[in-house]
């Protein structure tokens, strides 16, 4: 340890030193009292032996008590009597104990060892106050409550969090019973046996507000116990969920208005995760191909088979130029095999979301059945020849046997291995299902 010294009389200041280094101690000694304070704000001296018989030593030891922290030196008053009266005084002046004069080894070094013991306590307590401020100021700093209750129910701790959402300052709280933040239909009395039972408690509940507002709360609870282990109280974590209510009633409306819209669209809806490959469809986009609901699995390849051997290639394209950024959205209107093995007509129209690199993830849009519209000439209004309907798709041949114009369309498409998901890269026309 340090000691500061404070002795005006040489001899006796350097034998006190020497008595003081001989048990293994730092000692600054000082014949002023000036000097001697100096010392003691540039370093801890956790034990100070100060001439007491002077003006200067008493001084400095109500300095000393004075100071941040100043409780915890052990001072020695060196120089007194052994009137009790003197020393009683000492005593109420800031010392806690005392050097009797005149002063032998054997009696300066019991009361060295007595100081000592006084120093290592005081510093552990210190240590203890350091780390219990910390743990105040980090729960003081924390978003969500916090509260700590006694065996009886009452409110021995709370954090500013907990207080400012219940409405109240944290000085109200104190003492208080902690079933006075709840409506009156959720007290419940807590035995001592139930109390020991406590294990992660958790549960939402309601809280109440001084105002006499409420508000949802999710209250996770743990036993707190004495050093022997027997249970002392609960510490609570509480958090304000009123935000997150919020947001799930606007997602289930939000959720509920999707659902209406799609029961009453004439359009079938869907979603493609190109991540995985798995499309997502409406039951409208079943019903335009005669599917029932559990006849058309998730890969993307239930999508991609069913389109007319003559459109897979220019629908592909169209894909691929909307997923590149070359095209701002997904249309085309194609042929899909419907469950009697005739096709229909459909515009099919998505548009792709990305990450934040720009990378599409996913890629979702609308189905519309539009057979009607192409089996009806656009200027007469009647039914074309049953040909453009068959079964059986005959791909249409340009004059002198060249390619068709889907051909000529989609000559620049790379291969499949380039194709974004292992779906689109199956051949045209078969069927997965």
């Amino acid at each position: 340890m340090r000691v500061l010294l404070l002795q005006r009389d040489g001899d006796t200041r350097r034998w006190l030193e020497g008595v003081v280094r001989a048990r293994g101690h730092a000692v600054t000694a000082c014949n002023d009292a000036q000097r001697a304070w100096e010392a003691y704000q540039e370093a801890p001296h956790p034990i100070v032996v100060l001439e007491w018989a002077v003006p200067a030593g008493r001084s400095l030891c109500r300095q000393i008590r004075g100071a941040p922290g100043g409780w915890r030196p052990v001072v020695l008053a060196s120089g007194l009597s052994d009137r009790p009266a003197e020393l009683e005084a000492a005593l109420r002046a800031g010392a806690d104990d005392y050097l009797p004069t005149p002063v032998d080894a054997g009696t300066l070094e019991v009361r060295l060892a007595v100081a000592e013991g006084h120093a290592r306590r005081r510093e552990k307590r210190s240590r203890a106050d350091q780390n219990l401020h910390r743990l105040r100021q980090a729960l003081d700093t924390l978003h969500v409550g916090l509260s700590i209750t006694d065996a009886q129910g009452r409110l021995a701790y709370v954090n500013a969090a907990e207080a400012e959402m219940h409405g109240y300052r944290v000085e109200e709280l104190a003492g208080r019973p902690a079933r006075m933040l709840s409506p009156r239909e959720y007290w419940r009395e807590m035995s001592g046996e139930r109390l020991r039972e406590v294990r992660r408690w958790r549960r939402q509940r309601v809280g109440l507000r001084k105002d006499g507002t409420t508000f949802p709360v999710q209250l996770v609870s743990d036993v707190v116990t004495d050093r022997n282990g027997q249970a002392v109280g609960l510490v609570t974590v509480c958090e304000d969920l009123s935000d997150r209510k919020r947001v799930e009633w606007a997602l289930r409306e939000s959720e509920e208005r999707y659902a209406l819209a799609v029961r009453g669209a004439n359009d079938g809806l869907w979603d493609w995760n190109l991540e995985t490959d798995e499309i997502h469809v409406s039951s409208r986009w079943k019903a335009m191909l005669g599917l029932d609901e559990e006849e058309m699995g998730r890969n993307a390849s239930e999508w991609v088979s069913r389109i007319h051997p003559d459109d897979v290639e220019r629908v592909k394209a169209k894909v691929v130029a909307h997923l590149a950024g070359r095209a701002a959205h997904f249309e085309d209107e194609y042929r899909m095999r419907h469950k009697d093995g005739t096709y229909r007509w459909v515009l099919s129209r998505g548009f792709a979301v990305r990450d934040w690199e720009g990378k599409p993830t996913r890629m979702a849009g609308a189905q519309t059945d539009i057979t009607d519209r192409k089996s009806n000439d656009p200027l007469t209004e009647l039914p074309n020849p049953p040909s453009s309907r068959s079964r059986s798709p005959r791909p249409w041949r340009a004059p002198g046997g060249g390619p068709t114009p889907s051909t000529r369309c989609c000559s620049s498409i790379s291969t499949a291995s380039s194709w974004p998901t292992k779906a689109w890269a199956t051949s045209p026309g078969t069927s997965s299902s």
